[in-house]
C-alpha cells in the first residue's frame, strides 16, 4: 500500500499494488472530494521536495517504478494513476518543469499509449517547452531496467529519448508509401489536424515546414490548404445545402441507403432562422402525415420529418458567491493565507454560509498547516453541506494558478456587498429617526379641545375676529404635515409616505 499525497504532500488517498500475477494489477481509494485521479500524479510531491530546481520530469507508468528509480537516485520520476495523461496532467507539470519525458514499454500497446499522450501534449506544446518518448526494450520496464544498467546508463537513454516531432512522423508515416503521390496526400490527411492543434510559435512554424517537405510542396501552398479546409469548415457549420440539419438539433435522420446516419458534427445553427435568408432552405411546415407536427425539408435529398423535439436542457443552478469561496479555500487551503481581507465584516454577517467562509479562514491563518479534512469536518451538518459536497465533486474549470485571484475577488465581492447593506441600514436608521424628530417637534391643533386652542390659536376668547386677521393667522399657522426631506429609489423604499399621509 502506498500513500498518495497531493502537491501540498496531505495524504488524499491510497495505492495498493498485487504482488503476483492476479488482476487488478493496481488498485486505488474511490475518488472523494479531495481526490481525483484524473488530476493526481504520484510522487509528485516527492519530486518536488528533492529540488528547488527541477530541469525535467519523468512520466511512468506505475508506482514500483517511481519507487525503484528514487531508490536508484533518479527522484524526478511521476506516474499517472491508472489513467492516460491529461491535458490536465500537462498543464501541472508545465507550470513545474520546462521539458517533460514520456517513459514506454517499446511494444505495440506502449506505443499506443505514448500515441494518446502525443495527442495531449500538442495543444501544449507552447515555444520554450520539450517533450520525449523513451522506448524501454521489449520486455522490461523502468524498474528492472535501472537495475539492470544502473543510474547513468537509464539516464542517458533518457537524455536520448525521441523528440515528439520525430515520434510524430515516424508514427504517421509508417504505414504509408511516401514515394507516391497517395501516400503523400494520405499523409496530409493525417497531419493537418493535428498540426493545427500546436499554438501559435515557432515550433508550429517548424512543424508545418517539416510536414510540408516531408509531402514535396512549399509550406505557402500547405498553409493555403490548411486556410482552405478551416474555410471549408466555417462554410459547412452554415451550409445552404439541405444535408445541414435545422437549427439547434443534431442531424439523427436517414441517408439515401436507409442506414442510420451519424449526428451532424455541427448540429447549431441560426439564433432566428425564421429571419435568415430563405434561400437557406429552412421552412418549417406542418405535415398532415405527421399529426400537425413541425417538420424540417430542405433543398437536399435528406429529411427530418417526424424527427422528436429535443427537450431543453435544465437550468443549472448557481451557487452563491460564499458557496464558491468555500469550494476553492476547501481545496487549496492557503490561499487564506495570501488574502488579506478583513475578515470580521463577513463574520457579522446574517448570512450562514458567509460566516462560515470566515471561519474557515480563520482556522487556516490560526494553523497554515491544517489540511482539507478538518476544514470539511468544520462544514458538515451545516445547512448547504450537501450542496457543497456536490460542488466540491464537479470538474474544477479554474486553473490551480488562478484559484488565489479567483478567491479574493468572491471575497472582495462579498465585503462590498456587507458595506453597501450596512451603509443602507445606517440610512434607514437616520431617515427613521429624522422623521421621529419632525413629528415630535411639530405642534399638532386640536379642534375639540378649548383649551389646547387658547393655546394655539390667538384668536380664542378675542370675540370676533375680521377677515383680514383670519387670513393672516392662517397663513402664519405651522404646518400640520411635514414636508419629505429625502427621498430614495425603489431599492431603499420604506413606509414614509404612508406616516406623513398619517
Amino acid at each position: 500500500m502506498f500513500p498518495i499525497r497531493d502537491a501540498r504532500g496531505r495524504t488524499i488517498a491510497f495505492g495498493g499494488r498485487v504482488l503476483g500475477d492476479d488482476k487488478p494489477k493496481y488498485l486505488n481509494s474511490p475518488e472523494t472530494p479531495v481526490f481525483h485521479k484524473g488530476s493526481e500524479l504520484y510522487g509528485l510531491f516527492e519530486a518536488r521536495k528533492s529540488s528547488n530546481k527541477l530541469a525535467r520530469l519523468l512520466i511512468v507508468e506505475g508506482y514500483m517504478d517511481v519507487i525503484a528509480l528514487a531508490q536508484m537516485n533518479i527522484r524526478y520520476a511521476v506516474a499517472t494513476l491508472g489513467t492516460a495523461t491529461s491535458g490536465a496532467h500537462l498543464t501541472r507539470l508545465f507550470r513545474m518543469v520546462p521539458e517533460v519525458v514520456f517513459c514506454f514499454d517499446g511494444d505495440k500497446a506502449g506505443r499506443t499509449a505514448a500515441w494518446r499522450a502525443l495527442e495531449a501534449t500538442l495543444p501544449q506544446m507552447e515555444d520554450g517547452r520539450q517533450v520525449r518518448f523513451l522506448f524501454l526494450p521489449e520486455g522490461e520496464d523502468p524498474d528492472t531496467l535501472v537495475r539492470k544498467v544502473g543510474q547513468e546508463a537509464f539516464e542517458a537513454l533518457i537524455d536520448n529519448a525521441t523528440p515528439l516531432e520525430q515520434f510524430f512522423f515516424d508514427k504517421l508515416g509508417s504505414d504509408l508509401d511516401l514515394d507516391s503521390h497517395q501516400g503523400r496526400g494520405k499523409l496530409r490527411e493525417l497531419a493537418q489536424p493535428l498540426v493545427t492543434q500546436l499554438p501559435e510559435g515557432v515550433f508550429a512554424l517548424l512543424m508545418r515546414e517539416q510536414l510540408a517537405h516531408r509531402l514535396g510542396i512549399g509550406v505557402d501552398a500547405l498553409n493555403g490548404l490548411i486556410d482552405k479546409a478551416a474555410e471549408s469548415r466555417n462554410q459547412t457549420q452554415h451550409s445552404p445545402n439541405g444535408d445541414t440539419p435545422p437549427p439547434n438539433r443534431p442531424y439523427q435522420g436517414y441517408g439515401d441507403s436507409g442506414s442510420r446516419s451519424e449526428p451532424h458534427e455541427h448540429a447549431g445553427g441560426y439564433s432566428n432562422p425564421q429571419q435568415g435568408d430563405a434561400g437557406y432552405g429552412y421552412n418549417p411546415q406542418k405535415d398532415a402525415r405527421s399529426g400537425g407536427q413541425t417538420g424540417y425539408r430542405g433543398t437536399g435529398q435528406r429529411s427530418w420529418q417526424n424527427q422528436p423535439r429535443i427537450a431543453a436542457a435544465p437550468l443549472i443552478k448557481r451557487a452563491p458567491s460564499s458557496l464558491k469561496a468555500i469550494q476553492l479555500l476547501l481545496g487549496n487551503p492557503e490561499i487564506a493565507l495570501d488574502s488579506e481581507c478583513d475578515i470580521v465584516p463577513l463574520a457579522q454577517s446574517s448570512d450562514t454560509t458567509t460566516t462560515v467562509l470566515a471561519k474557515l479562514i480563520e482556522m487556516v491563518r490560526n494553523d497554515p498547516h491544517i489540511d482539507t479534512y478538518a476544514l470539511l469536518g468544520y462544514c458538515a451538518g451545516t445547512e448547504f453541506y450537501s450542496e457543497l459536497t456536490q460542488l466540491l465533486r464537479q470538474e474544477k474549470i479554474t486553473p490551480v494558478e488562478g484559484t488565489g485571484n479567483e478567491f479574493a475577488e468572491i471575497v472582495d465581492r462579498l465585503l462590498l456587498k456587507i458595506e453597501q447593506e450596512q451603509k443602507i441600514a445606517k440610512m434607514r436608521e437616520e431617515l427613521a429617526r429624522k422623521r421621529s424628530e419632525l413629528l415630535q417637534s411639530t405642534p399638532v391643533i386640536d379642534v375639540f379641545s378649548e383649551g389646547d386652542a387658547a393655546e394655539t390659536d390667538p384668536r380664542a376668547g378675542a370675540g370676533e375676529v375680521s377677515a383680514a386677521e383670519s387670513d393672516e393667522w392662517a397663513r402664519s399657522a405651522p404646518l400640520t404635515e411635514p414636508p419629505p426631506f429625502m427621498e430614495f429609489g425603489d431599492d431603499h423604499s420604506d413606509s414614509l409616505g404612508d406616516d406623513n399621509r398619517s
